[in-house]
């Protein structure tokens, strides 16, 4: 049970110090941040923890053929981040059969067993609290915020709509027995068996809530005990489950069984990307989850690590206007279908082999030399990692090393040719696959673009990018009656397109599509006009705010002498808005633009009881001149100190803020400080001169 043997276990049985390891590597994650700024859109800025949330915030996936796969991707991508942090780490599980605060047979250290919980581990916070509030370590790393939204405190996350700003709770339940009840495991063994044994995917992942009449014998599939395990310890609702570091534990264990079914070694089928999912192979099925109708398919791609485009917004930094980090691929991607390692997987049947053949050209039927053959599995088996590119000789011939038992990716690659990709199995010594390419033939995508009236658009902007990692990029306006053609030769490039009509005014939209070899495609776009949202900040008394700060997303405005705003340029859709004047409570407003429309919105703000930081500055010496600075959300607000080195920071705004004391030639100094309304809170500064070592930490 070593640190770094890349197998993922039963969290409980593995080493105090790697659970901890882990929790830290969390934390470490929530100190770590993507490109960009706040303000952009889809905003960046995002620390790597924050950015789980936002993912299954924008694509939640649930219900359907895609809810296994899609949150095997999501964990598996977690793991890979934690691992950039600590290598040595692997994603556990918290196993359902055994209760997460009170297992008995636990690691208590060296390999002993004894009492272990999961949330309060030896008298130290790992997962925090299992009832009411998660507590530390996440509260005071900021995984969430009770006073968000308040004074001196970041914006609400589910106020402003903002990936980056922090939420304000993370709650969890003692559900199903009452907080005074003794403890009891959520699931049995003889449950999880009997979903093991239901014989193909449609019945072994089930429907989301209901039994939608695929299930057999009575016997729920393996969603529906997800569903029971998230209510088991957490009363959270899909969209924000995973702002909880334990939801993480609690979805490895649901792909724990998902690779348990995988691997049994009766049904090889389960592990080959062309047959694992059955009737759900391919075809869509409509879903109606959490009251969002959306349709599923096996075959679409995986969103939002494909294209960046969620079923509710754009992703950075997958989606292309930005970081294009996207790369293409299915729920039949070898990357998805092939089980992580579990301690629990069954081992793999049949002998290692090397996989051969031949490339050719299918219209001359000859032998292509110098073509690549990229190999990929599913996990790491080849030197460096999980893929091996070979070259074919002068006859088109390729061989690989030799390989262990298993399903691997096979495609062959040449300059002017359609890629070809193929699933190869290997059980013996020899697994023969041979590659016909076909030459690769321009395309041609054309269309109109119009207004929501159908009037033609002139001079609108037509982009398409091709979604790899070195993206290929074509431009073309349309024309007087709102007609472009775009005619690309994609070379070997077989993957998505992203297309984008823009026009001055209008609200741009995009589609992603795969185009066949030699197609011609009819592609038409309606834009919407951009609206705007004006109004007046105003006091209780309706008295005008001038120099407000009106925001909603990265649009801002700031009120005139009269109080008047205006946000502009916005497309239609559902905003919130947010309005901070000195001296005045925070508001808060919702507003829906429509299609080139005005929408009003006013706002009475409350005067804010304000409070006050008074203290002391001085050095070793003494009182000392300096200049005592809080950040507040209403800006900067300073004070120098007098004679005596006494200083007093009035009308700030109730909350947590930051205080700085500066000084001439003396090191400066920032401290927390909680400033209540109606009160004046005290404290002082020791500052040190430059040279003179500091307090020892």
């Amino acid at each position: 049970m070593a640190l770094g043997d890349g197998i993922r276990r039963n969290i409980a049985q593995v080493e105090p110090t790697e659970r901890t390891a882990l929790r830290d590597a969390i934390i470490e994650m929530h100190h770590r941040f993507y490109p960009g700024l706040r303000e952009d859109t889809p905003p960046g800025h995002v620390s790597w923890w924050f950015k789980q949330d936002e993912i299954h915030q924008a694509t939640h996936v649930h219900g359907g053929p895609e809810f296994l796969p899609w949150h095997r991707e999501l964990t598996n991508r977690f793991e890979e981040l934690l691992r950039q942090i600590n290598p040595q780490l692997s994603l556990h599980y918290w196993d359902f059969k055994e209760d997460p605060r009170n297992n008995p047979n636990g690691n208590i250290g060296g390999g002993v067993k004894g009492r272990v919980n999961l949330f309060d581990d030896l008298a130290f916070p790992l997962m925090g609290s299992s009832s009411g509030s998660a507590g530390d370590p996440w509260l005071k790393e900021g995984f969430y915020d009770p006073e968000a939204g308040t004074a001196g405190h970041p914006p609400e996350r589910d106020v402003t709509g903002n990936p980056v700003d922090p939420p304000k709770d993370i709650r969890r339940t003692r559900a199903p027995a009452a907080p005074s009840a003794p403890p009891a495991p959520y699931s049995t063994a003889a449950e999880e068996d009997a979903i093991l044994a239901l014989p193909d995917f449609p019945s072994f992942r089930s429907n989301g809530f209901r039994d939608d009449g695929i299930t057999q014998n009575g016997i729920d599939g393996l969603e529906r005990l997800h569903n029971g395990a998230h209510v088991y310890f957490a009363d959270v609702s899909p969209h924000i489950a995973f702002r909880d570091p334990f939801a993480f534990l609690l979805h490895s264990n649901v792909d724990r069984i998902f690779a348990r079914w995988q691997t049994d070694p009766l049904h090889p089928e389960r592990l080959n990307p062309d047959t694992i999912y059955g009737t759900d192979g391919t075809g869509d099925r409509t879903i109606t989850f959490g009251g969002v109708t959306r349709v599923q398919n096996s075959t679409h791609n995986v969103e939002p690590w494909s294209t960046g485009h969620g079923q509710f917004s754009d992703i950075r930094p997958w989606e292309p206007k930005h970081e294009n980090q996207g790369v293409p691929h299915t729920y039949h991607d070898i990357s998805v279908v092939t089980p992580p390692s579990y301690d629990t997987n069954s081992p793999r049947l049949g002998v290692s082999g090397v996989i051969t053949g031949r490339v050719t050209d299918r219209e001359a039927g000859t032998g292509i030399s110098d073509a690549s053959v990229l190999v990929r599995a599913g996990s790491a088996v080849f030197p460096g990692g999980n893929t091996v590119q070979l070259s074919t000789d002068s006859g088109g011939f390729y061989t690989t090393p030799m390989v262990p038992p298993g399903v691997y990716e096979v495609t062959g690659v040449q300059s002017g040719f359609v890629p070809d990709r193929a699933n190869v199995t290997v059980g013996g010594p020899v697994a023969k696959h041979d590659i016909s390419l076909v030459r690769a033939r321009p395309f041609t995508i054309r269309g109109m673009v119009t207004d929501s009236r159908g009037t033609p658009i002139r001079n609108a902007t037509v982009t398409l990018i091709q979604n790899s990692p070195i993206p290929g990029i074509l431009k073309t306006s349309t024309d007087s009656q709102g007609l472009y053609s775009l005619t690309i030769n994609p070379g070997s490039y077989d993957g998505g397109y992203t297309v984008t009509a823009e026009a001055s005014g209008f609200a741009s939209d995009s589609r992603t599509i795969t185009i066949q070899n030699g197609a011609t495609v009819s592609l038409n776009f309606t834009l919407a006009k951009l609206g705007s949202i004006t109004g007046v900040v105003a006091d209780s008394a309706g008295t005008p705010i001038a120099g407000a700060a009106v925001t909603s997303g990265s649009v801002s405005s700031t009120s005139d002498a009269t109080g008047r705003y205006a946000l502009t340029m916005l497309a239609p859709g559902n905003y919130t808005i947010t309005v901070i004047a000195r001296g005045f409570e925070t508001g808060h407003a919702g507003a829906t633009v429509t299609d080139g429309g005005t929408t009003t919105t006013n706002f009475r703000l409350a005067k804010a009881v304000t409070g006050a930081i008074a203290g002391n500055v001085s050095d070793d010496d003494g009182p000392l001149g300096a200049t005592v600075t809080a950040e507040t959300l209403w800006g900067e607000i300073s004070a120098d100190t007098d004679t005596d080195g006494n200083y007093t920071l009035s009308g700030l705004p109730a909350g947590q803020t930051q205080v700085s004391a500066t000084a001439r030639r003396h090191a400066p100094l920032k401290q927390p400080a909680q400033v209540n309304a109606g009160q004046t809170a005290r404290l002082d500064f020791i500052l040190f001169k430059v040279g003179r070592p500091g307090p020892a930490r």
